[in-house]
């Protein structure tokens, strides 16, 4: 708990969780945060992300270097 209040950060043990799930200005976001997605910070993760459901699927029967790069080519296009 002292190592999350003195750098300011998320609670990392669950000991941390604990002691500030009495806060109330923690407790609504740890009590989702077990169940939450996070996704990449960049501009265009939405379109990275469709991208990656509609063509992960070809690498398996196809060559795998030249779909995960053409996925990181999306990626870092606009990003």
């Amino acid at each position: 708990m002292q190592f999350d209040q003195e750098y300011d950060l998320l609670p990392a043990t669950t000991s941390a969780i604990t002691a500030l799930s009495s806060n109330a200005t923690f407790a609504p976001f740890l009590q989702r945060l077990p169940t939450g997605t996070l996704y990449p910070a960049t501009a265009n993760w939405q379109q990275v992300d469709d991208n990656i459901k509609t063509t992960i699927g070809t690498a398996i029967g196809g060559n795998p270097s030249a779909v995960l790069g053409a996925i990181q080519q999306k990626a870092t296009a606009n990003g």
